[in-house]
């Protein structure tokens, strides 16, 4: 395999996977392919049917079938049985082989990521030999014993976010339907995020609310488990978003632009009662429905109402 010891994030939507992504990115030898693994995989809702299209092409000429590319798919509900995709070196190579090549493009041309410190650029070098770092929420965490398999040197990080949090954000959104889907999803998901993190030593559970808490302190925790020394970070490359803008220096921030902050910076950067305003929108009805059918999932991971 060309990307050597890669990291992969899995998490939900709006459930903190944008900013760990950031965060782990930073350090001078992480760098990702650019878009989550759906998007990169299997299609992006905004132009469906053009990117099937291409992927089927794609598949074709790469010699695989078009069907194991719905592995990727962050609309799955169940997991995917992956045993012939695994024999399949055509497939295993043209996985491969686009993330490496993705992952130095980013290094090397990308407006932000190209930049591995506020004024120095990645070598060609250094871009090539740069871990790998990807993102996949919803149903595309379900690939995550594939990736096990297929990088046995991989470390994986499992995000967590209070699941009524998680549901208010969709609902809002119009991201789900209704809280019972909202429910029923997030129980599936967190239980097999919940089983894979239990029987991976590879792997590292997080809560969301914990790296808000305390961001320094779950940054190190992180960074010790990826093998990755918090010292060569100068400073942290952040993308502006909504929800951690919080003081008056931050208004002028755009959101959707990369900002580089201290460590120091970082304790004060979050919002701290982002999951209570957004439960809070929640009515009465919807959170005893959520908790009727993903209650014990909810309360494994220590959350209260």
């Amino acid at each position: 395999m060309l990307n050597k010891k890669p990291i992969f994030i899995f998490g939900f939507t709006g459930g903190g996977t944008g900013i760990l992504w950031d965060l782990i990115i930073s350090h001078p030898q992480c760098m990702t392919p650019g878009p989550e693994i759906n998007q990169l995989f299997y299609y992006s809702a905004k132009r469906e049917v053009i990117a099937k299209i291409k992927l089927y092409v794609w598949a074709l000429a790469n010699g695989f079938n078009y069907n194991y590319l719905k592995l990727f798919n962050h609309k799955n509900v169940h997991v995917i049985n992956y045993n012939n995709m695994l024999n399949n070196n055509n497939f295993l190579n043209y996985i491969d082989q686009t993330l490496y090549q993705l992952k130095v493009n980013r290094a090397l041309h990308h407006i932000y990521d190209k930049y591995k410190y506020p004024n120095e650029v990645y070598s060609i070098e250094e871009a090539e030999n740069s871990r790998l770092v990807t993102k996949s929420v919803e149903g595309a965490c379900l690939a995550a014993s594939f990736w096990n398999e297929v990088y046995e040197d991989a470390k994986f990080i499992c995000i967590i976010r209070n699941g009524l949090a998680c549901a208010e954000s969709k609902l809002r959104h119009k991201r789900a339907k209704n809280i019972s889907q909202v429910a029923k999803s997030y129980n599936f998901i967190a239980n097999y995020l919940y089983k894979f993190n239990e029987n991976n030593e590879n792997c590292l559970l997080v809560r969301y609310e914990d790296y808000i808490a305390q961001p320094q302190k779950t940054i190190e925790k992180i960074y010790k488990h990826l093998d990755l020394n918090i010292k060569e970070v100068q400073n942290f490359k952040i993308q502006s978003r909504s929800n951690i803008v919080t003081n008056e220096k931050e208004t002028n921030k755009e959101i959707g632009q990369k900002y580089w902050y201290s460590i120091d910076e970082i304790d004060h950067f979050f919002v701290k009662d982002i999951n209570k305003k957004a439960i809070k929108n929640l009515k009465k009805n919807q959170i005893d429905e959520f908790l009727e059918i993903a209650g014990e999932i909810f309360y494994k991971f220590n959350y209260k109402i």
